[in-house]
Parts: structure tokens; sequence; C-alpha cells
């Protein structure tokens, strides 16, 4: 005859195999819903065709974020340098956006870059790697813009 005892060790047997069996650790799908696989990267860093030295202008951050959540807090940096190197412009730390499903602008403040030249710009998103990414080689985005 079973126990009550018994009845109970077959039955933690029992919900333990279903949860080794749904998990996928035996390599079985059990038709749950998937995690929200996403990657976020700088498509694009945009600013007026014409720059002048001493003339303010605003540039726009494309981020995109394949995932099909949103996400909040999402982290992201933004430098200039001029010719030689020399930081001229920082985000202020912790700046962060929300990122929807697919493309996402940001407005840069308001630049005044001081002498003509080559500055070398770099937007980066997810900068403290809060977030895991199905690829995190892809958050930098690094090009040169002149002023006259």
């Amino acid at each position: 005859m079973c126990s009550e005892k018994n009845v109970a060790v077959i039955a933690a047997v029992l919900v333990a195999l279903s949860f080794v069996a749904g998990s996928g650790f035996l390599g079985a799908s059990t038709g749950a819903a998937t995690s929200n696989t996403r990657d976020f990267y700088v498509s694009s860093v945009s600013f007026p065709a014409k720059m002048q030295a001493n003339v303010q202008f605003n540039g726009v951050i494309t981020f995109t974020n394949t995932g099909s959540l949103p996400a909040t807090g999402v982290i992201y940096d933004f430098r200039v340098w001029d010719s030689r190197g020399v930081e001229y412009y920082r985000l202020a730390d912790g700046t962060s956006t929300t990122l929807f499903s697919g493309e996402n602008k940001v407005k840069l403040p308001t630049l005044d870059l001081p002498k003509a030249g080559t500055y070398r710009i770099k937007a980066e998103i997810d900068f403290y790697n809060r977030f895991g990414e199905t690829d995190e080689e892809n958050n930098i985005y690094e090009t040169t813009i002149s002023v006259v």
C-alpha cells in the first residue's frame, strides 16, 4: 500500500521531472514565450551639412533597438575631440534614454566649436554595459566632422 509519505515523494519527483523536461534542459522545446533578444547600436550621428566655427548647431544621434520591448534607462555617451586629441565636449555622465523597438532619435545639446578644422566624434550606447545584448561589439560609432 502507498503511504502519504510515498505519494508525496512520487509527486515531488514528477514535479521535478516535468520542470527538467519543460526547461529545455533535455533539448525539448516547450512552446513557451521566448526571451526578448535585443541589440542596441548607434545607427548614425548627423549634423548640419555646413558647420561654422563659433556658430551654434545641433546634432542628432539615431539609436536602434532590435528587441521587441522597450529598454528604459539606457545610458549613452557622446564626445568630441579636436585634431590634436584634446577633448572638447563630453555629455554629462549618466545621460540616459528609453529605447523603443526600432529607431530612436536623440537630439544632442547645442555645440559651438571654437575653430575651423576636423573633429573626431564618438557616440556609444549602453555605456556601462547594463543590458544583455546579442552583439556587444556594435555599441560604438566614430566618425569625423569638418568645421569651416
